[in-house]
């Protein structure tokens, strides 16, 4: 297998909760990371890779220029925006429409290779559902990325499940259910947790963009691959887990909640092409939970604005 030696490497996303883990698995390689940031953003998560010289940051306004200058570059897109804090409709579209696609154009001449970090999410998300907006803009760049995709350079669509680990965004499930174990209140509203997920640890997702780096020169000009473990886990039985972790005695209340009008029922990926990939999840649902509580157990949990 021929494989890239040291790739440089243009980041977006970096400071976030995926971005500064993949940084983390790139400079453990040797390769070059420059990270796209906002002036507003905290660099808190990848601090020790920038004193130690091992990734370094850019403004978006010069990411056009930097691409000129570096013809060789992979661009690996992270950035996103959920909408969880109320952000107006077209801030969610610059993160995750507006940016990816000026990098996409950017670099077309240069025929530069460019992963995508897309959502699990469906296209049939209805206007007014909980994430509508981000859905929305995630699948409007990919159809932009597949309209164009003749246009040169290599397009890769990594579809990412049910990511979870230390030090994740506070706002999220895992985040949010294990402040309140770990802050032991007497009990926890909860829908009937009959949904399933596919859970799948952050050291493994950031393995998978890595594989898909070193085998970059025996993929076509597209290609997707679902990155998840291919099983499915209820939430009940997830937060059962966490609970038994912390040994914790919150009271459960499942039922106490209603689920959503279109609530996403079932979720598992599609892990049947993912030998071209040359990766596959490793960490046991159990034991990945395990290292997230130990991670919050001994850093507080933000809670989320």
């Amino acid at each position: 297998m021929k494989t890239i030696s040291a790739p440089n490497i243009l980041l977006t996303g970096i400071t976030g909760f995926l971005g500064s883990n993949l940084a983390e698995a790139f400079a453990a390689r040797g390769w070059q990371v420059t990270g796209v940031v906002r002036e507003s953003s905290s660099l808190r998560r990848i601090s020790r890779l920038i004193e130690a010289k091992k990734a370094s940051t850019i403004l978006s306004a010069s990411a056009k220029q930097w691409l000129t200058d570096h013809s060789d570059a992979i661009i690996v897109h992270t950035a996103t925006n959920y909408g969880r804090k109320g952000e107006a409709g077209e801030v969610i579209r610059e993160a995750n429409f507006g940016l990816p696609a000026m990098l996409l154009d950017a670099a077309r001449s240069n025929k530069t290779a460019f992963l995508n970090a897309d959502t699990f999410m469906p296209n049939s998300t209805l206007s007014g559902e909980p994430y509508y907006d981000y859905c929305r803009t995630k699948k409007d760049f990919l159809d932009y990325a597949l309209r164009s995709r003749r246009e040169g350079g290599k397009f890769v669509n990594l579809v990412i499940y049910h990511m979870y680990g230390p030090d994740d965004n506070p706002e999220k499930f895992i985040p949010v259910a294990l402040r309140k174990l770990l802050d032991r209140v007497p009990s926890m509203d909860l829908t009937g947790g009959r949904q399933t997920r596919d859970f799948i640890f952050i050291s493994d997702v950031a393995d998978a963009f890595v594989s898909a780096i070193e085998r970059l020169n025996e993929f076509s000009d597209w290609e997707e691959f679902d990155i998840g473990t291919g099983t499915e886990h209820s939430l009940r039985e997830l937060v059962s887990l966490l609970k038994e972790e912390v040994q914790g005695q919150t009271e459960l209340n499942w039922g106490a909640l209603p689920y959503h009008e279109h609530e996403l029922m079932r979720s598992r990926a599609d892990i049947s092409k993912n030998s071209k990939l040359g990766w596959q999840a490793g960490m046991p649902l159990k034991r990945g939970l395990k290292l997230t509580v130990a991670f919050y157990s001994r850093n507080s949990i933000t809670s989320p604005h």
